[in-house]
């Protein structure tokens, strides 16, 4: 009798473990930033949910323009058209960049304190503004490539 109520409760924990883990695949994010089709390198991107409320996820893009960005496969995002926000703040003539305590640059504080600017168009600051979209889907692979006008 023990061994049957054994054999049916790992029957039972068998289906509920993909349902109760979360299961599924990762969902990875990826493309390019270019701007009159050369890459921009240190875009940062903000993917807000479909309803634009509330920024979601983050990648920045590196010296290719290049941006990858992996969401666990346990997170329940809201599947649909992201708003996606790309600012890239340099410092302003003659400016100091302030480094982290491991020698990064920190251009939050530099942009904090006044001295940096957004070397990409306003377009693309807010997400009530910007026409970058990205359809993202839970699992597998999203491509979005932005190409960014001119300033």
């Amino acid at each position: 009798m023990n061994r049957i109520r054994l054999l049916s409760l790992a029957a039972g924990l068998a289906l509920l473990g993909p349902a109760g883990c979360g299961g599924g695949s990762p969902t990875l994010v990826k493309g390019k930033v270019t701007q009159g089709g050369a890459p921009v390198e240190g875009a940062q991107l903000t993917f807000f949910n479909p309803d634009g409320r509330s920024a979601q996820f983050a990648a920045t893009s590196g010296s290719d323009g290049a941006y990858r960005l992996t969401i666990p496969a346990g997170n329940k995002f809201e599947e649909g058209d992201y708003k996606v926000t790309a600012v890239k703040y340099v410092a302003k003539g003659g400016a100091k960049i302030p480094t982290t305590e491991d020698g990064q640059p920190d251009l939050e504080q530099l942009k904090l304190s006044g001295g940096a600017t957004n070397a990409l168009p306003r377009q693309y600051e807010r997400p009530d503004a910007t026409p970058l979209r990205a359809a993202l889907k839970r699992g597998g692979e999203v491509a979005a490539d932005f190409e960014l006008a001119a300033k």
